[in-house]
């Protein structure tokens, strides 16, 4: 009688101390489920955790945004996002025109936007994805994507900025206003100013062959990580100036190996970024080449751009830390 009396006390001992651990374990899976969802902790980090996570929350859905000019390769980059070979993960990847974007519900819903090839842009259309953005939105901005506004849009000067200026210099790039005067300056989200393309500000013999420098990866960072120290960058891309804050981290660097001086005698330095991250738990990622400038299809799948340009370059890896990069 007395040894089936422990028994029962130790069993309901057991059950106390699972009650009182439940809720705690509740937390903590609730906590993890917040942290993954900003982005501070990468599902990655934590074995299995990517199952669980995307088990609950669904496989994640990437929307493709372009334009009608710009540099980049927006179909180039659906068709590497679904080739096996460069990503073996199963996903679903929409591809829409700017004007598909009537309003935010219509980006709302997808896990990670990339705006490609768009340089040119409205009010409207920039105010959307900052929206997005700023509402929890993985967002990756590439190149001169924003940085030309329709005819019918009014130039933004430095006044309308900065009442107290001395100069009524027009911007350009990703500041705008709209007909009521509204001021967005895309350029704080991106954590980057637009200089302009270099093929642009710098002679080319060839845009996309031009040989530019090396190219060097911030070892720490999820965009770059595995990226050969040897790695070479060709072909224009946009210059871009970094803007100073707590929450950006510059990913890739070019290293130009001297000073680079523009047709107009401007030096930037030797110095570019490439790929910069900022925001809360790095949900916004901008970058200066197009991820998909390094692939050719032209054999079938994605082969080395050797294969028509002759520049060696290959760094699949880039693609591959886009996706797991921003959403794992």
């Amino acid at each position: 009688m007395t040894q089936a009396k422990n028994v029962i006390f130790m069993v309901v001992n057991a059950w106390n101390i699972v009650k009182k651990i439940i809720p705690i374990i509740l937390l903590i899976f609730v906590l993890l489920m917040l942290l993954t969802w900003v982005n501070i902790v990468k599902c990655g980090d934590i074995p299995g955790w990517c199952s669980v996570y995307y088990g609950i929350m669904g496989q994640p859905d990437i929307l493709i945004m372009y334009g009608t000019d710009g540099i980049g390769d927006p179909f180039k980059l659906k068709a590497l996002f679904e080739d096996r070979t460069v990503l073996t993960i199963k996903k679903r990847v929409d591809i829409k025109p700017l004007d598909y974007m009537v309003d935010y519900s219509k980006i709302s819903g997808y896990d990670l936007v990339i705006v490609d090839r768009a340089k040119t842009m409205t009010y409207d259309e920039m105010k959307i994805f900052f929206d997005y953005a700023n509402k929890g939105g993985r967002l990756v901005w590439i190149g001169d994507s924003g940085t030309s506004a329709p005819a019918n849009e009014k130039p933004i000067s430095e006044k309308d900025v900065n009442p107290q200026s001395t100069t009524d210099k027009d911007y350009s790039g990703w500041i705008r206003a709209n007909i009521d005067g509204d001021v967005l300056n895309f350029s704080e989200l991106i954590s980057v100013e637009f200089l302009g393309n270099f093929c642009d500000l710098k002679n080319c013999a060839n845009p996309y062959t031009e040989y530019i420098g090396k190219m060097l990866a911030e070892g720490s960072s999820s965009l770059t990580k595995q990226m050969l120290s040897t790695a070479k960058l060709y072909g224009t891309f946009s210059l871009v100036k970094t803007k100073k804050k707590i929450s950006t981290t510059v990913a890739l660097m070019l290293d130009y190996q001297s000073h680079l001086i523009t047709n107009g005698g401007e030096d930037l330095g030797n110095i570019q970024p490439l790929i910069v991250s900022s925001g809360l738990g790095g949900k916004v990622a901008y970058y200066a080449v197009p991820p998909e400038h390094f692939f050719d299809f032209s054999g079938g799948g994605a082969v080395k751009i050797t294969d028509f340009v002759n520049t060696g370059m290959y760094y699949g890896v880039l693609v591959e830390n886009l996706y797991y990069g921003m959403l794992e």
